[in-house]
C-alpha cells in the first residue's frame, strides 16, 4: 500500500473505516503520537479498559508472539479493539549484533525470527475487529517484516520539517519552515 499522510488517516478515523494494520514512522513524536491517540479514539472512552491496549516493545515480555495473541483477542463489550505496539523499531529495526558475541546470539535470533514469522502472518491475515498501530522511529526497509507491512498495512510517514527520511535540510531553512 502507498503512503499515507496523517491528515488522511484522521480522515479515515472519523469516517469509522480504519485500515487493521498502521505503521507509523518518523522522527516527529508529537505527530507520531497524534496520529495514534486519533486511532485510540476509536474505541469509547467507557470501553477503553477492555478493548485498547498499549505496549512498548522494549519491555520485558513483549514479543512478536505476544502482540499478535494481543491483537486475535476479540473485543470486550464493543465492536473494535486497538492495539498499539509503541518503540516498535525493536523488531522492525533491531540493533546489529557483534560476532564477539556469537553462538548465544544466534540460538535467540532464530527463536526471535519465528516470533516475527508469527507477526507477518497476522499483517497477512489481520483480525477484522482489532487495528494494530506499531510505532517506530524508523525501519529497516530491507527486513521481510517490513516488505510485508509495506504491501498489506497502511504506512504514514511523520518526518517533522524534513518532509522525508532521506531528506536534509539546512537549519536556516528548517527555521523559516518552523515559522511558517
Amino acid at each position: 500500500m502507498p503512503a499515507s499522510t496523517p491528515a488522511a488517516v484522521r480522515a479515515q478515523v472519523s469516517q469509522g473505516r480504519p485500515d487493521p494494520v498502521y505503521l507509523i514512522v518518523g522522527d516527529d513524536d508529537a505527530e507520531m503520537s497524534q496520529v495514534a491517540a486519533t486511532i485510540s479514539g476509536l474505541v469509547e472512552d467507557e470501553l477503553r479498559a477492555f478493548n485498547l491496549e498499549r505496549v512498548y516493545a522494549n519491555e520485558k515480555g513483549v514479543s512478536p508472539f505476544s502482540i499478535v495473541q494481543a491483537a486475535r483477542t476479540l473485543p470486550m463489550l464493543g465492536d473494535r479493539r486497538v492495539v498499539v505496539v509503541l518503540r516498535a523499531e525493536k523488531f522492525l529495526k533491531p540493533k546489529r549484533r557483534g560476532s564477539a558475541e556469537g553462538a548465544e546470539e544466534d540460538a535467540e535470533g532464530a527463536e526471535g525470527a519465528g516470533d516475527l514469522k508469527a507477526l507477518e502472518e497476522y499483517v497477512q491475515r489481520p483480525e477484522p475487529s482489532t487495528v494494530l498501530v506499531l510505532v517506530a522511529s524508523d525501519v529497516d526497509r530491507q527486513r521481510r517484516i517490513y516488505k510485508t507491512i509495506q504491501k498489506q498495512a497502511t504506512i504514514v510517514e511523520c518526518w517533522g520539517l524534513r518532509g522525508s527520511r532521506d531528506a536534509r535540510v539546512h537549519p536556516a531553512e528548517a527555521a523559516r519552515a518552523a515559522e511558517a
